[in-house]
C-alpha cells in the first residue's frame, strides 16, 4: 500500500478545539507552541487537530473568524517545528457521535448538510494552498451502518466542493460502525489519488476501553490484560452480552500474535484495488490498563502498521484518559514512543 509522506506517525490534540468548553482562557493556554515542540522532539511528523463546529460556526451558520485563528496559530507552530497537520471535524451541526446527538437530521436534511459543506468551503479557501502541510478529515465517525449510503453521498459532495479551492489537499473519509476498519471494505473509489479512508482502532475493545466511564455497555469492575486467548475473550463476551454488538469489530477469532495484521488485511487489500490508503486516525490504550499489557499492545499494533505502511495518530497528547504526556505514562513513555 502506498504511503502519504509526512503523515505516518502522529498524535491527536484532543480536548482543545473539541470536547472542551471552548472558552478563550482555556483555548489560549491548553495547547501552546511548547507542546508542538515536544511532539516534534518525540519524533512525530504530524498532529491531528480535532475541531468542533461551534468553534467555527455560530448557531445561525455564520463563520466565526476568531475560531479559525486558533487553527492559524497552531499551523504557525507546526511550520516552525516542521510538523504536519490533519484538520478534522469532530462534532458538526446536527450530528455528534457522543452525548445522544447522533440523530440530529444530518444525513437526511439538505439544510443541515449545507452547514457542514460551508465549513469545509471556508477551511478549503483558507488552507487549500497549504497542501504540503495540511490534510483534511471530513468527519470523525459515523456510528450507524444504515447511514453509510447517505454519508458517502455527502462525502463525495464535500470532496467535489473542496477540490474547487484545494485541488491537491489530501482528504480522509471515514466509514460507518464508529469508523470501524471493517466498514472500509464497503466503501467505493473516489477516483482521486489524494483521497484516503480513515478508521479508529481501540481493539480488543474490552482491553483498550476497560472501565470506560463514558460507555454504558462496558463493565466498570472488570480488568483485562493483553494478549488474551480467544477462548477467554469469548467467555468475557458471553458474560457481558450487552457488549456483543460493540465488540464484534474486535474479531476475537483472530486473536493471536498476528491479530492486528489479520484485522487490517481486508481493508488494505480493498483500497489497494484503487490505489488508495487506509489511515488510523485514533488508536490507544486507556490509562486503567496495566503497563506490561499496554506495552505489548503498542508493540503488536506497531508491527502491523509498519507491515502495511499504515499512517496513524495516537489518541491522545494529554488528558482524556489516554494522554501520552500524562503522569500515568511516566516510566513507560519512552518505550511507547518506540512503537508509535
Amino acid at each position: 500500500m502506498k504511503k502519504w509522506p509526512g503523515f505516518e506517525k502522529g498524535i491527536n490534540l484532543g480536548g482543545w478545539l473539541s470536547q472542551s468548553n471552548l472558552k478563550k482562557e482555556f483555548l489560549d493556554t491548553y495547547i501552546t507552541k511548547d507542546d508542538i515542540r515536544q511532539i516534534s522532539e518525540w519524533g512525530l511528523d504530524h498532529v491531528r487537530l480535532t475541531v468542533d463546529y461551534t468553534l467555527l460556526q455560530d448557531e445561525k451558520g455564520k463563520m466565526i473568524d476568531s475560531g479559525f485563528e486558533y487553527i492559524d496559530r497552531c499551523l504557525q507552530w507546526c511550520d516552525e517545528y516542521n510538523v504536519n497537520m490533519i484538520i478534522e471535524l469532530h462534532r458538526i451541526y446536527g450530528y455528534y457521535f457522543l452525548g445522544g446527538e447522533t440523530d440530529g437530521g444530518f444525513f437526511h436534511n439538505e439544510k443541515v448538510v449545507m452547514r457542514f459543506l460551508n465549513i469545509w468551503i471556508a477551511l478549503a479557501k483558507r488552507y487549500g494552498s497549504r497542501h504540503e502541510r495540511i490534510c483534511f478529515e471530513l468527519l470523525n465517525a459515523v456510528m450507524d451502518a444504515a447511514d453509510q449510503v447517505s454519508w458517502m453521498n455527502i462525502a463525495k459532495s464535500a470532496v467535489s466542493i473542496i477540490r474547487v479551492f484545494a485541488p491537491q489537499t489530501k482528504i480522509l473519509v471515514c466509514g460507518s460502525r464508529h469508523s470501524s476498519v471493517h466498514s472500509i471494505n464497503t466503501l467505493s473509489d473516489f477516483h482521486d489519488p489524494n483521497v484516503g479512508f480513515s478508521f479508529h482502532c481501540y481493539e480488543p475493545i474490552l482491553f483498550c476501553q476497560q472501565q470506560a466511564y463514558w460507555r454504558d455497555d462496558i463493565p466498570m469492575d472488570e480488568k483485562m490484560s493483553f494478549p488474551i486467548s480467544k477462548e477467554e475473550y469469548h467467555a468475557r463476551l458471553e458474560k457481558n452480552p450487552q457488549i456483543m454488538f460493540s465488540a464484534e469489530n474486535t474479531c476475537p477469532d483472530l486473536l493471536g500474535p498476528d491479530y492486528f495484521k489479520n484485522l487490517f488485511e481486508r481493508a488494505v487489500n480493498h483500497v489497494e484495488k484503487f490505489d488508495s490508503i487506509i489511515y488510523c486516525v485514533e488508536y490507544g490504550v486507556i490509562d486503567r490498563a496495566d503497563n506490561a499489557s499496554t506495552i505489548h499492545w503498542f508493540k503488536q499494533i506497531h508491527e502491523a502498521f509498519e507491515h502495511y505502511g499504515i499512517g496513524r495518530a495516537l489518541w491522545t497528547y494529554k488528558d482524556l484518559d489516554y494522554g501520552l504526556k500524562d503522569q500515568r505514562f511516566e516510566g513507560i513513555r519512552e518505550t511507547i514512543l518506540q512503537y508509535l
